[in-house]
């Protein structure tokens, strides 16, 4: 077979089949879903297309909408693809690998902490348009919700004795959120008319909301004086908020807010019953409406 003509988005689409860890084909799903968009919808798109030239064009496009962290993760994903086909199946020739002059940067993890004040401002900004008024309300739910992820918040179908309880998608460790009166009221005002939320009906997948929600979530943010603004920072916000005075609370509380890792032995030595989380997040939430607030 001639390897200069392994048609690339095919081929991308087989290896993931072949995926078994969820997080990782959710990961290389998004990274294929992101290269069809850019090509356009039907179009093929070869392996030898795939040149320096056209990495740093794709780079500049992904980073328009999506974090700079979520673009090298692409990148990288690509780059896996072509290393399969080019030295473990051997379709594609070495003359065809395009990240020899390519570098991928390494992105360090960035704090994304907005202090409450800003968050306030977030909340209490007026949308100019009904987009910007849909991002707002789902920037604060994520707040509201302990920060929950974009695509957690697409998968939410019921609430469950005031409580929503679901498998995250990143680690798919079971958690169980207490919906307070913040996020209620965010919930019932989005509410779909088939589907739970309206942003299920609006986006075919969190994938696609979650490019909508940031480009919209930029004209709010520049007038709150954080013109790049994503999702990300409400999730780090909320952690900030819950380890800085007046709070304080410990990493193992925030880690456990949060829904980091996945369950280790340990864990079975102890009965969580949530209360610790909602309370923090309960603390957390009354800082919104404290104005006088110190920040650090």
């Amino acid at each position: 077979q001639n390897g200069e003509r392994v048609d690339f988005l095919q081929y991308f689409s087989d290896y993931i089949s072949f995926l078994s860890n969820p997080h990782t084909q959710h990961t290389y799903t998004a990274a294929l879903k992101a290269v069809k968009r850019y090509v356009g919808d039907g179009n093929k798109l070869y392996f030898d297309e795939i040149t320096t030239a056209w990495l740093s064009r794709f780079k500049r496009w992904r980073q328009s909408e999506v974090a700079q962290s979520t673009t090298s993760l692409t990148l990288s994903v690509i780059k896996i693809v072509f290393n399969q086909a080019i030295d473990v199946d051997e379709l594609v020739p070495q003359n065809c690998y395009p990240f020899r002059k390519f570098k991928i940067e390494k992105i360090q993890a960035r704090n994304l902490r907005l202090p409450i004040a800003t968050i306030r401002a977030i909340r209490d900004v007026v949308p100019e348009n009904e987009l910007e008024a849909l991002a707002q309300d789902f920037f604060m739910l994520s707040f509201y919700l302990i920060g929950m992820n974009n695509s957690d918040i697409y998968d939410i179908s019921s609430i469950i004795e005031g409580r929503i309880e679901y498998n995250r998608n990143k680690t798919s460790k079971p958690y169980s959120i207490k919906v307070e009166p913040e996020a209620k009221a965010i919930l019932e005002r989005r509410k779909g008319r088939e589907k739970f939320l309206i942003y299920q009906e609006r986006y075919k997948g969190s994938e696609t909301l979650q490019q909508a929600i940031n480009r919209a979530l930029k004209p709010i943010g520049a007038k709150v004086g954080v013109p790049e603004l994503i999702m990300y920072h409400a999730r780090h916000s909320w952690a900030g908020s819950a380890a800085k005075k007046p709070i304080g609370a410990g990493k193992p509380l925030i880690a456990q807010a949060l829904g980091h890792g996945t369950s280790t032995v340990t864990d079975t030595y102890f009965d969580y019953d949530n209360e610790l989380v909602d309370d923090l997040n309960r603390k957390v939430l009354d800082l919104l409406n404290k104005k006088e607030t110190v920040e650090a």
